[in-house]
């Protein structure tokens, strides 16, 4: 995220750690959901791929890893070079495409440069789809939903 919470963490980000202005600790914000940190980015600085793709941002991964069970990053657009750096430094990534928005060529590029840089791809989100309100009904009917799942279990495991 860009802005951060309270001006007491505004000049504790992502970017002041990774100029080596800050300590790890210092960056890592309180959220108001329990167990969630979160990290800033901050102000873009002029170079960003470089610092994305420093020593500072493994070691930083590195450490994050021996303290939190995930770590979700929330990067630019895949347009941009930034994308495809983090990608490189996950377990895996999940486009989020936003329904009539996104077009369908975009999807593809962003696939392709994912495959470029061997990210792993774990799917994809789509978000601000519009339904009617009897598909949400169906979708919930519990029933529906067992004799779905059990069918679809008879047919994967005879």
């Amino acid at each position: 995220r860009n802005k951060p919470v309270n001006q007491s963490t505004a000049s504790r980000v992502l970017s002041t750690y990774l100029t080596n202005q800050h300590s790890i600790e210092e960056i890592i914000s309180d959220t108001s959901v329990r167990n969630l940190k979160m990290i800033y980015s901050g102000p873009t600085p002029p170079m960003s791929t470089e610092l994305l793709s420093s020593t500072e941002m493994n070691i930083l991964l590195d450490e994050l890893k021996k303290t939190f069970d995930f770590i979700i990053i929330d990067s630019p657009p895949l347009l941009l070079a930034d994308a495809a750096i983090l990608a490189t430094k996950t377990d895996g990534c999940l486009l989020v495409a936003r329904s009539d928005k996104t077009k369908l060529k975009h999807m593809h590029t962003a696939v392709e440069q994912l495959k470029q840089v061997n990210a792993s791809i774990l799917g994809v989100v789509l978000n601000h789809t519009k339904s009617r309100k009897n598909e949400i009904r169906e979708y919930n009917n519990g029933n529906r939903w067992k004799k779905y799942d059990q069918s679809l279990q008879a047919k994967t495991h005879p």
